[in-house]
């Protein structure tokens, strides 16, 4: 998953500056990360002290695996506000990927680090969703002699779910799913959906469950349709519908039905012709897109 996230605000030096910041994080926000990389790399190349750019160029490093050079970015962006929350979560994902492929006797460090500027950001900025949910895949992931906490993932899920109740069901999901506990993760979809049947969201997260599991796919497909036959929960989303289509298709892959799962993810790409999933899905299938 892209740790990139669009800031809400574009510290710089001087207004031009400030402008093109701005414009980058309003690719971010559209989903152009590959022209929004290259945006913050020249903004970088003339001012190498803006702390947004290097914030934003940093999580860019850690999502290519780059820990040196993430280091090196989001130090700077750290330096410049050590209580600006987007920073603390900057500088800890920096160290959580130098703990997974930095040197033997350095990953100890990094980690510890890591989670410590989770926390800070998270104390910083307590309803920002994004900084709970790294501390919940932290608490889930790590082991135990460097912070790793299954009972800690919990009481995460429980913020997120406070925030956005949805989100919420999502974390607890997650977790019942590493623990291999699917009936918990079915049991509260099945609520929700008693409550609210023809919530898109709800309906959609249960078919994606049914996937995940392997289990009650028939059901998880007529969620989907139920799905397509619904608004989109956010209008904003153009991706939507490509995506249940998509879903259906990964249903029909689990019930060995190649012909069908190349259909949906076909239908995918007519909603959405450059849907990057539905594309990856037919070419390891063989499907034509058209």
């Amino acid at each position: 998953m892209l740790t990139i996230a669009a800031t809400a605000r574009g510290a710089a030096t001087d207004p031009a500056t400030h402008a093109e910041v701005t414009a980058a994080n309003a690719l971010l926000e559209a989903g152009k990360y590959v022209e929004a990389r290259t945006a913050f790399a020249k903004i970088l190349a003339h001012a190498p002290d803006s702390p947004d750019a290097n914030y934003s160029a940093g999580l860019f490093a850690c999502d290519a695996g780059d820990w040196e050079k993430a280091l090196s970015l989001e130090g700077k962006a750290l330096a410049s506000d050590p209580n600006d929350a987007r920073y603390q979560y900057g500088w800890g994902s920096a160290n959580g990927v130098a703990a997974l492929k930095g040197g033997l006797f350095s990953k100890l460090g990094y980690a510890k680090k890591c989670l410590a500027a989770y926390r800070r950001a998270a104390e910083l900025d307590p309803r920002n969703l994004k900084y709970h949910g790294a501390l919940l895949n932290y608490y889930q992931q790590a082991p135990g002699f460097v912070g790793g906490d299954v009972d800690q993932a919990y009481g995460q899920a429980a913020e997120i779910g406070k925030i956005d109740p949805e989100l919420g069901r999502q974390a607890f999901t997650q977790l019942y799913l590493g623990e291999k506990k699917p009936e918990l993760a079915f049991r509260q979809y099945d609520e929700a959906l008693r409550a609210s049947p023809d919530n898109a969201a709800i309906l959609y997260q249960f078919g994606r469950l049914t996937v995940l599991t392997a289990q009650r796919l028939d059901e998880g497909q007529a969620a989907f349709r139920r799905c397509l036959k619904l608004p989109a929960p956010n209008a904003k989303d153009t991706s939507w519908f490509a995506s249940v289509h998509w879903r259906l298709g990964n249903i029909w892959e689990k019930k060995n039905q190649p012909e069908q799962a190349c259909a949906e993810y076909r239908a995918a790409l007519k909603e959405q012709s450059d849907f990057r999933p539905a594309q990856q899905a037919l070419e390891k299938l063989g499907g034509s897109k058209t």
